[in-house]
C-alpha cells in the first residue's frame, strides 16, 4: 500500500508541474477579426517582460483557409532586439515542431487553431523592449494563407512583417496579433524526485 501511495503522489506531483509552466507574458486573446499571413512572410511582434526571465514556449493563434491542411509541421522563431520600434538585430533563434490544435470552425471560410511551440530556453531580460518573430513551414517560398490571428490588445507598436524573411525590408503591417509566452517546463525527474521524498513524509506521518 505504502509503494502505491509513494507511485501515486510521484505521478501526480509530476502531471501537475508539467501542465503548470509560468506565463510570463500575454499580448492578449484572439479576437477573430484577422490576421498577417506567416508563410510567405515573417511576421514579428514587440514585448516587455516586467522582470528578468528565461522564455521556454509560446502560444499563439492563426487563421487558415477551411478545408486545407497546409501546415507541413514545422516553424521557425527569432528573438530580436528593439531598432526604435521596429525588429533590429537577431538575438536568437529556433526552429521545431509546434503542436497544432483545432479552436473551431469561424463560418467565414476560415477555421482557427492554437499552436504551441517549445523553442530553445532564451533569457530576456526585465523592462527591455524585444520583438518575437514567428513564420510557419519549410521555407518562404509559398504563400499558403495561414495568418497569425489578431487581437484587440492596442499595446504599441504595432506588428511588423518582411516579406521572404529577408529581414531587411520591415514594414509595420498595422495589427497587434495574439500570443503568449511561458517559462520553461522544469525537468520531470525533478518533480518525481520530490514527489518521492512527499509521499515518503507522508508515510512518516501515517506510522
Amino acid at each position: 500500500m505504502r509503494f502505491k501511495l509513494l507511485a501515486a503522489s510521484a505521478s501526480l506531483l509530476t502531471l501537475t508541474a508539467l501542465g503548470n509552466a509560468q506565463l510570463l507574458y500575454d499580448n492578449s486573446p484572439p479576437d477573430q477579426s484577422g490576421g498577417n499571413e506567416m508563410t510567405e512572410w515573417l511576421q514579428a511582434e514587440n514585448f516587455t517582460l516586467g522582470a528578468d526571465a528565461t522564455v521556454g514556449s509560446i502560444t499563439f493563434w492563426t487563421w487558415e483557409l477551411t478545408g486545407t491542411n497546409n501546415y507541413d509541421g514545422s516553424g521557425q522563431w527569432w528573438i530580436f532586439a528593439d531598432a526604435g520600434g521596429s525588429p533590429g538585430a537577431e538575438i536568437t533563434s529556433g526552429s521545431g515542431s509546434p503542436t497544432r490544435s483545432l479552436v473551431g470552425d469561424l463560418g467565414n471560410g476560415f477555421t482557427e487553431y492554437m499552436y504551441e511551440f517549445d523553442i530553445a530556453d532564451t533569457a530576456v531580460a526585465g523592462g527591455v523592449d524585444y520583438w518575437l518573430g514567428l513564420h510557419l513551414n519549410t521555407n518562404f517560398d509559398t504563400r499558403w494563407d495561414m495568418y497569425w490571428e489578431n487581437t484587440s490588445s492596442g499595446h504599441s507598436p504595432t506588428g511588423h512583417e518582411s516579406d521572404r524573411g529577408t529581414m531587411d525590408n520591415w514594414a509595420d503591417n498595422g495589427a497587434e496579433h495574439a500570443f503568449q509566452m511561458y517559462g520553461p517546463v522544469p525537468e520531470p525527474s525533478t518533480f518525481i524526485g520530490l514527489g518521492v521524498l512527499g509521499a515518503l513524509a507522508l508515510i512518516r506521518r501515517r506510522r
